[in-house]
């Protein structure tokens, strides 16, 4: 078992770029399984937990660990070494100074016991739960929003504003007097042609409209905002009234795109961790072959497995150390 490994076995372990640990089963006298003993521990779950390999080596975990024996994951490994199925899992555990984290493992049985690679998702799952939370305050946001709306009475040429919309503007009733030039003169330059020409058709044409634009507020800030409205018609076809709205976008948009950061963000996550699934798994039988192997005394198939399994290992890990690709 684990517990016998070579010392050069340990050293080939202890280079790989995954962590792995190993443990077996406690039983009774009649051969009922009482709990799991950590067995090794490599140098990269060691740094992976933040835990000394002296403090885990010869543990019972049922004994250490509180509440460690109603877990899940100590029915994950029972079933491992009951059954021989391999299996994945997640679990909470801890990474020293960096409090507890969640790992996901991936166990096959080994002797009396089982063989278990694993990776540090933390990260992943709190980027998860951000874009959970983030998209939940986007919605609600979308809900409770407010909008401007204003009026023009062409045949006046008067304009009317509601506070909202002053608000939105970032000016003051008493500072600014709404007019139609004086619109045109607040939305971006570079919008400005185009909001000129979508307001002149539908006073044309008579034909309701919408827009996105920027405008800029005095202090020089600039907001996003979705626009559009109606027009009223005269008996003789000639406009004589619009009425529009603005909703300010802004925040929306900034979160939006946020949002879509945090989506490529996540997405190159999941794909390290795809790719680190790869290396477990390939490790993995490696490691049983090496160890079948070793328990067979052909130490040349050992190092050959072992040396396939660190190879193998290293070219996916230098693979994902590697820039990122422009997406």
């Amino acid at each position: 078992m684990a517990a016998d490994l070579t010392d050069e076995t340990r050293a080939v372990l202890d280079a790989l770029p995954t962590a792995v640990v190993a443990g077996r089963a406690v039983r009774d006298d009649a051969a009922y399984v009482l709990d799991v003993e950590t067995v090794f521990v490599n140098a990269a779950a060691e740094a992976a937990t933040g835990v000394p390999r002296s403090q885990q080596v010869g543990v019972r975990l049922g004994e250490t660990v509180e509440g460690f024996r109603d877990s899940e994951v100590y029915q994950v490994l029972l079933g491992i070494i009951q059954t021989g199925e391999p299996a994945t899992y997640e679990t909470p555990w801890w990474r020293g100074d960096r409090g507890k984290g969640v790992f996901v493992a991936r166990g096959v049985r080994f002797g009396d016991g089982y063989l278990a690679v694993f990776q540090d998702v933390t990260e992943s799952r709190a980027a998860e739960a951000e874009l959970r939370s983030s998209e939940l305050r986007l919605s609600e946001a979308q809900r409770i929003a407010h909008v401007g709306v204003w009026e023009w009475d062409i045949r006046h040429d008067r304009v009317i504003w509601s506070d909202e919309l002053y608000r939105i503007y970032g000016i003051s009733q008493s500072d600014y007097a709404p007019s139609y030039q004086g619109y045109l003169d607040r939305v971006h330059p570079e919008d400005r042609e185009y909001v000129a020409e979508v307001i002149e058709g539908a006073y044309r044409d008579g034909r309701a409209f919408s827009f996105d634009e920027r405008i800029v507020r005095p202090d020089g800030s600039v907001r996003m905002l979705h626009s559009g409205g109606r027009v009223t018609m005269d008996a003789k076809g000639r406009a004589v009234r619009m009425l529009g709205v603005c909703h300010d976008v802004t925040d929306r948009a900034l979160t939006e795109r946020a949002l879509a950061d945090a989506r490529t963000d996540l997405e190159r996550r999941r794909f390290s961790e795809r790719q680190a699934a790869q290396i477990n798994e390939g490790i993995i039988d490696g490691l049983v072959s090496a160890m079948q192997a070793l328990d067979d005394g052909n130490a040349r198939a050992v190092r050959v497995a072992m040396r396939r399994t660190l190879e193998q290992a290293s070219r996916i890990v230098t693979d994902l150390q590697a820039p990122a690709r422009p997406v």
